[in-house]
């Protein structure tokens, strides 16, 4: 075969079958490269070596480049060598160049979803959030001047694992791809001596623990851990007592007699302002109750469902002919009705849900929801003792409750809004803590009549005082999925409350985003800010939390 050489002298080059010309078609290692003068005559390449190439003028052939760092040849984890602008070989010698290289980042792990399971609070011109990464299962703390709010800090508190960074180590989790325990979630916190501190639900551990930031650094400790199949720290929710941190957090799958169980809204105190152990906390119930079986017997047991509503664990058997069909099982020789066991429970059966705590001059109230009964319920400390007591009775056949907030006022009273599960309306009352009666009628904040219909409103409410002592709640419209606020204009008067407007004026957040979830306020420097969780499932990732003030 002729291969035509087109170069200055037009020579024909004579080359086995085998053969290719670099540039023409792909030069590998060994292939012969066309010169001026031929393939053994001297001169330069007809053209360059595919990258990752060189020419070496001894064999007239494309060689893989080789890389000789003089000062660095390993790089810590998460980085990798740098190389200059070539060249990196002597085409003549076809020896490496002496080079100085460098070590460079790899790319960064970016952060998934962070907002949910969120709780505000702030200090000295700063908000502070502390919420849940979804991705990694990770606890978050954001933060933002109330002058730039859009501007927000991320700082990794708990779930990051020890171990080799395998991406960039200024990035995210330090670089470090592999999940840790699943912690962050039913989060609280507060601030104290300039330092946030974070109650929070350990997922893998199911167990309830504190995060304290001193001197830029986190020290995490559990509160409370489990016994047996318990699940610990739900709904944790955390103020300041005298100084001092106090939670009030739900525990559900209590082992009680005969395959029973309960839940039991919990409170653990401690006398230091800045406990580092389970040791320094003392914990006590505020209430016990009954709960469903569901998802906690044995395989080999089945959640028997009795006429008086309550359920326990049995032994299943197989002597049941025909064969027990639907939500029943055999047991003890017939087939009996049982709840079967579900992959997600939305709300747990139990009571001590959204437990909202506040001081008062008459000790620590903690306003939560009942489901078990469907009804409002409220709970006073005295020494080491609590009384409970239900504050709404509901109609028959309703839920009055969910949702709960709370805040103290200044008058002592105990301002609360609440969501009727039922109808899904948002409500307010006032409680008197000296008496734990209520002062004055329940109220009705949003009734959810639209013009295109009823909307179900008061999910995730959140309640406050502004600067004027004026009551202020926002809540979810979960059909529009907005964000919406009301003022208390009196009683049983809120505001806004425009017919013509289709949200009643009282649009806060929405759009085309998702706005409305785990919703918080605090008023900071005389000014009212909210948080808010929303999706946008045009971004990635497809969610965050706001900053917001109130207007």
């Amino acid at each position: 075969m002729k291969i035509r050489d087109s170069v200055r002298l037009g020579r024909t080059v004579q080359a086995p079958l085998a053969l290719v010309v670099c540039g023409v078609l792909a030069c590998n290692s060994s292939t012969p490269i066309a010169v001026d003068g031929g393939v053994d005559g001297p001169g330069s390449c007809l053209t360059a070596c595919q990258t990752g190439y060189y020419c070496c003028r001894k064999t007239q052939t494309c060689e893989r480049n080789k890389y000789n760092c003089v000062n660095v040849q390993t790089c810590a984890p998460g980085t990798e060598l740098a190389f200059p602008d070539p060249p990196y070989m002597d085409e003549a010698t076809c020896e490496p160049l002496a080079l100085q290289c460098s070590c460079k980042e790899g790319d960064a792990l970016k952060p998934g979803m962070i907002g949910r399971f969120s709780a505000l609070a702030a200090s000295a011109g700063t908000l502070y959030a502390s919420a849940y990464e979804v991705d990694f299962g990770d606890l978050v703390l954001l933060s933002a001047k109330t002058g730039a709010l859009d501007t927000l800090t991320r700082e990794l508190v708990d779930g990051v694992p020890a171990g080799t960074p395998s991406k960039a180590p200024s990035g995210w989790r330090g670089g470090i791809q592999e999940p840790g325990d699943d912690v962050g979630q039913d989060t609280d916190l507060v601030i104290a001596g300039g330092e946030p501190l974070i109650a929070y639900r350990d997922v893998t551990n199911r167990s309830l623990k504190l995060a304290r930031r001193s001197g830029g650094k986190w020290a995490a400790h559990a509160v409370d851990a489990p016994k047996g199949k318990e699940v610990v720290g739900r709904y944790a929710a955390m103020l300041l007592d005298g100084g001092k941190p106090a939670i009030a957090y739900l525990a559900l799958g209590i082992a009680g007699s005969g395959g029973s169980f309960t839940s039991e809204l919990r409170w653990a105190a401690t006398s230091s302002e800045s406990p580092a152990a389970a040791s320094d906390w003392t914990i006590s119930v505020i209430e016990s109750k009954p709960m469903a079986c569901r998802n906690l017997c044995a395989a080999t047991e089945a959640c028997v469902l009795k006429t008086d509503g309550s359920s326990s664990c049995q032994s299943k058997g197989t002597t049941c002919s025909p064969a027990c069909a639907g939500d029943t099982a055999c047991v003890g020789g017939k087939c009996v009705a049982v709840l079967p066991d579900v992959k997600y429970e939305d709300l747990p059966a139990a009571s001590g849900l959204w437990p909202a705590p506040v001081v008062t001059g008459s000790g620590v109230v903690v306003v939560y929801y009942d489901r078990t009964a469907g009804r409002l319920r409220a709970a006073k400390r005295s020494g080491s003792t609590w009384s409970t007591s239900t504050l709404v009775t509901p109609a028959a056949g309703e839920e009055v409750g969910a949702f709960p907030s709370a805040v103290a006022g200044a008058s002592g009273n105990v301002h609360v809004s609440f969501q009727n599960a039922s109808k899904l309306t948002l409500h307010y009352l006032q409680l008197d803590p000296s008496t734990m009666a209520l002062s004055g009628a329940v109220e009705t904040i949003d009734d959810g009549i639209r013009p295109d219909g009823p909307h179900p409103v008061g999910a995730d409410s959140a309640i406050a005082l502004d600067a004027s002592g004026v009551v202020r709640v926002i809540y979810q419209d979960a059909l529009k999925v907005d964000l919406l606020q009301a003022k208390r204009a009196g009683a049983g008067s809120w505001t806004p409350n425009v017919a013509s407007d289709p949200d009643l004026g009282r649009a806060l957040k929405g759009g085309t985003k998702g706005y409305g979830f785990y919703n918080d306020l605090v008023l900071e420097g005389g000014q009212l800010y909210g948080s808010s969780f929303f999706y946008d499932v045009s971004k990635s990732p497809k969610g965050d939390l706001a900053f917001f003030p109130l207007p």
